[in-house]
């Protein structure tokens, strides 16, 4: 098989355990508690950060620390250390807002990770 092939195929498994893992992430007894944690009456949330209120359609639950993090590939970890880091993590409910601030200073860190090592 050549390296392109190889590629495109560990690219889509990585997309399709992905996809299955965050399906049943969102069942999860640990995402259950971060949301039954931050509620504070009925469809009413508080951000871990911004420490405002939020509609239920208003928050995301964030793992505290990436599940990848900026100096490995998802191709480095094994299932089990995945399910580890998406079921067994700290987790904490954010603003849409927050959420994307912080999802954006992982990326950045990732890159600059990635330039800095010219991966």
């Amino acid at each position: 098989m050549a390296k392109k092939q190889r590629v495109q195929t560990a690219k889509m498994l990585e997309g399709a355990i992905r996809s299955a893992i965050r399906m049943v992430w969102l069942r999860s007894l640990a995402r259950g508690e971060a949301l039954k944690k931050a509620r504070i009456s009925k469809g009413i949330y508080l951000c871990s950060t911004c420490k405002r209120l939020y509609k239920n359609g208003e928050i995301e639950v964030d793992h505290v620390h990436p599940i990848i993090k900026h100096n490995e590939t998802f191709l480095d970890l094994s299932i089990g250390e995945l399910i580890k880091r998406y079921f067994f993590s700290e987790l904490q409910v954010l603003c849409k807002k927050c959420h994307k601030e912080k999802t954006s200073i992982e990326r950045k860190q990732k890159s600059e990770y990635i330039k800095q090592n010219k991966l």
